[in-house]
């Protein structure tokens, strides 16, 4: 009788490290697990700035071209008027005068 109660004894001692066993993998599989997701995260956060970086630069680029582009059409348009005005300033001086003291022709 009494081999029989070490035995359950034994077994239940058994019983009980392989639970602290099982219990102790269980928490370095949680622990790796973490890590992993976390690496996994941090790889994913990481190259979405990068692709994020790179949509702003072509985005700025083409922002910049454009600003380019309207800046040259508005120089061209100042030169078109400045080149206007130039032919054109004698004949609105002599207009103006002609208004300002009321000049008969």
């Amino acid at each position: 009788m009494e081999d029989i109660i070490n035995k359950i004894i034994d077994i239940d001692k058994e019983a009980i490290e392989i639970r602290n066993k099982t219990e102790e993998i269980k928490r370095e599989n949680e622990k790796q697990l973490k890590q992993a997701m976390n690496d996994i995260e941090t790889e994913i956060i990481e190259k979405a700035k990068k692709d994020g970086k790179e949509i702003y630069n072509k985005l700025a680029m083409k922002g910049e071209e454009e600003a380019k582009k309207i800046t040259d059409r508005g120089e061209a348009v100042y030169r078109r008027i400045e080149k206007i005005y130039e032919d054109e300033k004698e004949k609105i001086e002599d207009e103006l005068f002609i208004q300002i003291f009321d000049i008969k022709k």
